[in-house]
């Protein structure tokens, strides 16, 4: 009895597994039908587990869209972070230079009261 492997594996190893498996089935006694049932049951599953590298490769490239997507969202965050800054500090130098024209508006007052 082949012992079965709860590690991961790569398709590889996956591969020589089977296959040494296979030479054991060929070994014994079983017959034709039954080694041919299970060679077909193997190249099926060998199949599915290609099936899931290649799955595996398109979720790999889905990140990596992912990041470059993130990473373009931030310089554009960036700039549109960058324009507000200024109009803010556009907006604050008008406010402070109509506040200093508010608290100093009884100087232009206190001239034209002295005037004789």
């Amino acid at each position: 009895m082949m012992r079965v492997s709860y590690e991961p594996m790569s398709s590889t190893q996956f591969k020589r597994y089977v296959d040494r498996g296979l030479i054991r089935v060929e070994r014994s006694k079983a017959g034709k039908k039954e080694f041919a049932a299970l060679k077909a049951k193997v190249r099926a599953l060998s199949r599915t587990v290609g099936a899931f590298g290649r799955l595996h490769g398109d979720f790999a490239l889905l990140r990596i869209e992912v990041r470059q997507s993130a990473l373009e969202t931030r310089r554009h965050f960036d700039v549109v972070a960058e324009s507000l800054r200024d109009d803010i500090r556009l907006l604050a130098e008008a406010v402070a230079g109509h506040s200093w024209q508010l608290d100093n508006h009884e100087t232009p007052l206190t001239h034209l009261e002295q005037r004789p």
